[in-house]
């Protein structure tokens, strides 16, 4: 069995051919140099704003000033009964938290209210 001759192609002309890659490396190169100048416009607004960034994270945690009470502890201090407590906050007459089925409330609100 004989192989079937293979055809060549017609050869391109070499200077074409390093010009082409000259200019192909130029435009990944002039892509890379874009990207570093971005790259350089980050790190330049990042290092204006380390500063502000670093005073921030010196202050020092301050605990929530406000006093949370649930339902129960809520209507005891206000002598109602807990369940008037619970429509007025299903209302909105009181200003209160729902974490999962429990409530609980500022005791700024419960001042509010009374």
């Amino acid at each position: 069995m004989s192989r079937p001759a293979l055809r060549r192609l017609p050869a391109a002309d070499p200077l074409a051919r390093l010009r082409a890659a000259c200019e192909a490396q130029a435009a990944g190169l002039r892509a890379q140099a874009d990207a570093l100048h971005a790259s350089a416009d980050a790190l330049e607004a990042l290092s204006d704003a380390l500063p502000t960034l670093l005073a921030a994270l010196r202050q020092p945690a301050v605990a929530p000033s406000t006093e949370y009470l649930s339902l129960s502890a809520a209507a005891a201090r206000l002598q109602v009964n807990r369940h008037s407590l619970a429509a007025a906050l299903e209302r909105g007459d009181v200003r209160g938290t729902r974490i999962g089925s429990r409530w609980r409330i500022p005791v700024s609100a419960l001042e509010a209210w009374s």
